[in-house]
């Protein structure tokens, strides 16, 4: 019974959108280019964010990170995003 009084409070999953996506693509572009993360990683890690569909598949992609500079993060849209990680598919 107390199995079941965990499962009815326990909070569903947050979907995330085209926004929350560019805005954590945006903070990995940021961490390679002030060499945080090298190439590679950054690959990896964009084509995670793309794949994301819950909030909890985004947190541990950016947990290890310090917070961006606060002018280094835009949210300039999905275009951007696609392109980079279009590009970074033919390395």
């Amino acid at each position: 019974m107390d199995q079941d009084r965990v499962n009815r409070t326990e909070k569903p999953a947050l979907r995330v959108g085209d926004a929350e996506r560019q805005q954590t693509a945006d903070h990995l572009i940021s961490a390679h280019g002030l060499g945080q993360l090298d190439t590679d990683e950054m690959a990896e890690r964009l084509e995670a964010v793309h794949a994301a569909k819950f909030r909890s598949d985004l947190d541990p992609l950016t947990a290890d990170l310090p917070a961006p500079p606060a002018s280094s993060v835009e949210l300039s849209g999905l275009p951007r995003f696609r392109s980079a990680v279009s590009s970074l598919s033919a390395i």
